[in-house]
């Protein structure tokens, strides 16, 4: 990654200067956006000489990582005027980890997958919408839920259990909204658990949720929450020395956060990482049972050439099963 401070204003105008920039207003020129399948504000695409996509990226950068987009919209529009391929994806590597035993699972579906958890002899998956209990041993699907008619949001973005029933998180617990008690032989909500100190908020940002020492954990935004599962009142934060992760899990001793880069173990206590992995995809959610890690991963979508949104990988949603001890 190259340091901001090693670009000079000469610098990043000469760079710009290799580029034709047509800035457009999506209020007044809507037809544009549409064309172009634009969702996400700012939204910078490289187009040819037929309109095709050669590089597009939404979200503002650093002038260090934004002149490494630029230079990488010049690699591929050589590319393009070579007649070349230029928008193949890179390759995947072969695991998902690279330490560790790997046996991998088809997952129930093929819809984005949001939270897991390990309740009795079930794998209880949540993917858009659905809550999938899948046998452990045969690895049939015993039954589903739609997460709308049970909890009345498909916006569930954890599961956890304290080995009898199931709780369910929603992104807006961030804004106050409730996280839902669920008995598994049912599939009914017997409770709702209300955090109030976070009804004084707006942002929605809640990814993952576990059971440790009799507590609910919430990971969101820079910070891990521990909750009184009985009065939803916050007793402890702790704030990790890194973020950007959006899964939770704990095995026995740690709490275990995955995200986009990296699987690390945090101290319970101390909020320190004793330990870090390298993910070669994004994990979306784990959860640990008996030594075993079942992780998922985010799927990873993008734009075809005629900016048509499209999912680049995986091309089959499965559940990882690993020993990373």
């Amino acid at each position: 990654m190259l340091e901001d401070s090693t670009f000079s204003d000469a610098a990043v105008a000469a760079t710009s200067r290799r580029f034709h920039w047509v800035t457009v207003d999506r209020d007044s020129i809507p037809d544009v956006a549409r064309y172009f399948n634009v969702s996400a504000w700012p939204s910078l695409i490289a187009i040819g000489d037929e309109r095709e996509k050669v590089y597009r990226w939404s979200g503002y950068e650093r002038p260090g990582p934004f002149l490494e987009r630029l230079e990488e919209v010049r690699r591929r529009y050589d590319l393009y005027r070579q007649g070349e391929a230029w928008d193949v994806p890179d390759p995947r590597p072969d695991r998902i980890v690279d330490s560790g035993t790997i046996r991998t699972r088809p997952a129930p579906s093929e819809k984005v997958p949001s939270a897991l958890v390990v309740l009795g002899p079930d794998l209880w998956v949540a993917q858009t919408g659905t809550l999938y209990r899948i046998d452990r041993e045969s690895w049939a699907v015993r039954d589903s839920l739609d997460l709308a008619e049970t909890v009345g949001t498909s916006s569930v973005r954890g599961l956890a259990t304290d080995g009898r029933r199931l709780y369910a998180m929603q992104y807006g617990w961030t804004a106050g909204l409730p996280t839902f008690v669920i008995d598994p032989a049912s599939g009914r909500v017997v409770r709702e658990i209300v955090t109030e100190e976070m009804k004084v908020n707006r942002y929605y940002g809640a990814h993952a949720i576990t059971w440790a020492g009799g507590l609910l954990w919430v990971l969101h935004s820079r910070k891990i929450s521990a909750v009184d599962p009985v009065t939803g009142r916050i007793v402890r934060e702790l704030e990790p020395e890194e973020t950007g992760y959006g899964g939770l899990t704990f095995d026995g001793e740690y709490l275990v956060v995955a995200g986009r880069e990296a699987i690390a173990w945090i101290d319970p206590d101390s909020g320190r990482i004793v330990r870090r992995i390298a993910a070669n995809y994004p994990v979306r959610a784990l959860t640990w049972h008996e030594g075993t890690y079942y992780l998922m991963e985010q799927p990873v979508f993008g734009y075809n050439t005629s900016h048509e949104r499209i999912r680049v990988w995986p091309e089959r949603t499965l559940i990882y099963l690993a020993n990373l001890q």
